[in-house]
């Protein structure tokens, strides 16, 4: 199975030669089965790695193409996160599907559920391509994370900050050493995660597009930001127009990382703008963002919403008489790609990348200003 596979394939059309010739292959069998086993992929770590790096040479494309960067990083960070610390030791002939459902139940128990389906459709397309690459078939007979129907109950959320959940937010992130905590532990908050989680707020795109940005993809001059398709969501590339108050935390953010200590990195032309404690050759983690705005809310007592509710709450507003844009004009801002606004798909596609840039600007910095006015404090204002 993968690595070796060429002895495994000799071996096992020899078992089949034999067995058309009516002799006895079981001696065979046995062979194949201790060659398997002496291979590199015993386990389901060693599944899961040769998957991957399947996927990015491009030698297994289960739709006909190519997987994205983003896709694939995002299935790295499920394997890693809910599935390796489980089952990641495990031998793949002991990985069962009751081990997977007890795996995945264990999330829907700790209220895990859309989650806990891309967990389940990750640890499937690995067991696909294990079987895919199991040239004998002795091995991996059977995909243990198919025959049953997806557990976790996926409801559309609803979520949105109201304006003091907003004020709150903003003045804990803005200074987290004069919070308060309801729950009895100081807030620790780096600057540069605190200038992420306040692009959120003003961007309304999404966490790991913003944590992902480089300096490559900004022209700060013209205040713009260019997504490229490589990174977004849709896979196609989305600019973004940066209100005033952006570029003032981008510039903050870019001071912040070069005074920083260097570890890794050689082209400094593309640095990451919010570098990961690791290196900075390396982007922040979309979910280390989720993680710190978790803490952010524990701390102010601000419960059950998400960083992702901050984008939701933008686009509300954008929508409603408060700023009252078109259906079409949040659809540009937040990079939808479903949203032609009547035209063709294919104009959409190929010539309107920079397209309704004047529209998208006019929404954003609409939405920047009303979010300054939602969270300075009155006597500030006055």
């Amino acid at each position: 199975m993968g690595h070796g596979g060429a002895a495994a394939r000799e071996l096992a059309a020899e078992v089949k030669r034999q067995a058309r010739a009516g002799q006895d292959p079981g001696s065979e069998r046995k062979r194949a089965k201790q060659l398997l086993e002496a291979q590199a992929i015993r386990t389901f770590d060693d599944l899961a790695d040769a998957y991957l790096a399947a996927c990015q040479r491009g030698e297994w494309k289960p739709k006909g193409k190519l997987k994205r960067a983003r896709t694939l990083n995002d299935e790295i960070n499920i394997l890693r996160r809910n599935v390796r610390p489980v089952i990641g030791s495990m031998r793949l002939e002991d990985i069962t599907r009751s081990t997977i459902k007890a795996l995945l139940r264990a999330m829907v128990d700790r209220g895990v559920h859309a989650q806990t389906n891309r967990t389940q459709a990750v640890i499937c397309q690995c067991f696909a391509f294990g079987i895919n690459e199991d040239e004998t078939g002795q091995r991996l007979t059977i995909n243990p994370a198919t025959g049953f129907a997806p557990l976790g109950n996926e409801t559309p959320r609803r979520s949105t900050y109201n304006d003091e959940a907003l004020r709150c937010l903003w003045r804990a992130v803005d200074k987290p050493q004069s919070v308060q905590p309801t729950n009895g532990r100081p807030l620790k908050l780096g600057r540069q995660m605190a200038i992420l989680l306040q692009l959120c707020m003003v961007l309304l795109q999404r966490k790991s597009e913003i944590a992902g940005m480089t300096t490559a993809e900004l022209d700060l001059d013209r205040s713009t930001w260019l997504i490229p398709a490589q990174r977004s969501k849709n896979g196609r590339e989305h600019l973004v127009p940066l209100p005033p108050s952006a570029v003032r935390l981008i510039r903050e953010a870019i001071a912040l990382a070069e005074a920083a200590p260097k570890k890794a990195s050689a082209d400094r032309n593309w640095r990451f703008v919010f570098p990961s404690p690791r290196g900075d050759d390396v982007a922040v983690r979309g979910d280390s963002v989720s993680h710190a705005q978790r803490l952010v809310c524990q701390s102010i007592g601000l419960m059950g919403v998400t960083v992702y509710d901050l984008r939701r709450t933008g686009a509300t507003a954008l929508a409603s008489e408060r700023l009252s844009f078109g259906p079409f004009a949040v659809s540009q801002v937040l990079g939808h790609s479903s949203d032609t606004g009547g035209g063709s798909a294919v104009t959409a596609q190929h010539y309107n990348v920079y397209g309704y840039v004047a529209e998208k600007r006019r929404a954003l910095e609409a939405w920047a200003q009303l979010l300054e006015e939602i969270v300075t404090p009155a006597e500030a204002a006055a």
